[in-house]
């Protein structure tokens, strides 16, 4: 029986919303008025492995990352390399679940225990999972246009309060703080679309990865550019929120009759969230059934997600502790960001030209 895999599009779709995922909500940065350049430069040191993910999937057409590092490295080595993978897909989702249990207490449900909103998470994202990738593909070619429209709406409606004057001085941020929220945006959210990389075996064969990572790239980057102009220039001093992007939309009102616009922007960062929540449980579960020689990886959909919203609940006792990881993290995601790619892409062009 011959599979559903996904189009070209829904491919698209699916990493424009892992990139946004929820990153759209910290477009705010130690860099300050100068996020916008951050992005760029971000960006530009993230190109050059943008071509190693898509040179990697090229190379074995209709392959995922795990069965290309099976037959690259051998089962032993193999299955090394997809468990450190498998190690940083968990991670990533726990700290994804994180995200939203606390946005939900800080904004809306502060009475409410965590682990409520995480129960209905972990339900949704598992159906999910069970349903396929294809059926995430089609969803997403639903929830992006609600994402766009929302990110639209709040930027036509914050004209008014934009005030150009605070994007100076320009380039006024120093050198190392620059760079350093550079490697930041690098790390988060550009390079965790290495995870993205283990979906490809449900993409149709003829799908050019090229194309997949360039429009997704671009057309993410700039929305991501527009929401962090749109809090830039309205003025608020996003350090001191922990939620960036709801807090500048927050002072967003059109009359006394239009107002809570961030209603628009929390919708928009739950739908993003959730499809980088599934993307990181389907890359565990399709490394975990690799390692186990388990041929439905679906069936392990519910531990998964359980070992998920556990480390989301005990990894970290409070916010603070939540955002000070975020400084840790891009040290902890550069050895699957970079350094395991570069070598799995050398053994990859060296297996292909033995052949």
């Amino acid at each position: 029986m011959q599979k559903n895999l996904i189009s070209t599009k829904q491919a698209i779709y699916i990493l424009i919303m892992f990139i946004l995922g929820n990153s759209v909500m910290y477009t705010g940065s130690k860099a300050k008025q100068d996020t916008w350049l951050a992005v760029i430069i971000g960006l530009v040191l993230f190109a050059p492995m943008m071509m190693v993910y898509a040179r990697i999937v090229s190379l074995y057409p209709g392959k995922n990352l795990y069965a290309i590092v099976i037959d690259v490295f051998g089962k032993f080595f193999g299955r090394a390399i997809i468990s450190l993978y498998v190690l940083y897909a968990i991670s990533l989702g726990s700290l994804l679940m994180r995200n939203f249990s606390e946005f939900i207490h800080v904004v809306a449900m502060s009475e409410t225990p965590k682990i409520v909103p995480l129960v209905f998470l972990f339900t949704l994202s598992v159906w999910m999972i069970k349903s396929g990738v294809e059926t995430l593909g089609r969803w997403t070619r639903v929830a992006l246009p609600v994402v766009f429209v929302s990110l639209l709406v709040t930027l036509f409606l914050s004209v008014k309060s934009m005030d150009f004057s605070n994007l100076k001085p320009v380039a006024g941020t120093e050198f190392n703080i620059l760079m350093g929220s550079a490697f930041t945006i690098f790390s988060f959210p550009f390079a965790e679309t290495v995870l993205f990389t283990t979906l490809f075996g449900s993409v149709k064969a003829n799908s050019n990865p090229y194309k997949i990572y360039i429009y997704g790239i671009v057309i993410s980057t700039l929305f991501f550019l527009a929401a962090g102009l749109r809090n830039a220039v309205i003025g608020l001093s996003l350090g001191m929120f922990y939620f960036a992007s709801y807090a500048a939309v927050s002072v967003i009102s059109l009359g006394e009759f239009f107002t809570r616009i961030e209603v628009l922007i929390g919708l928009a960062f739950l739908l993003d969230l959730f499809v980088k929540l599934c993307v990181c449980m389907f890359a565990a579960s399709m490394g975990i059934s690799k390692i186990v020689n388990i041929k439905n990886y679906k069936e392990l959909a519910i531990p998964v997600g359980l070992l998920m919203m556990t480390l989301a609940i005990i990894l970290f006792a409070n916010i603070l502790e939540m955002y000070d990881w975020l400084d840790i993290y891009k040290y902890f995601a550069l050895p699957f960001q970079v350094i395991l790619p570069l070598i799995i892409l050398a053994g990859a062009e060296i297996k292909t030209r033995l052949k």
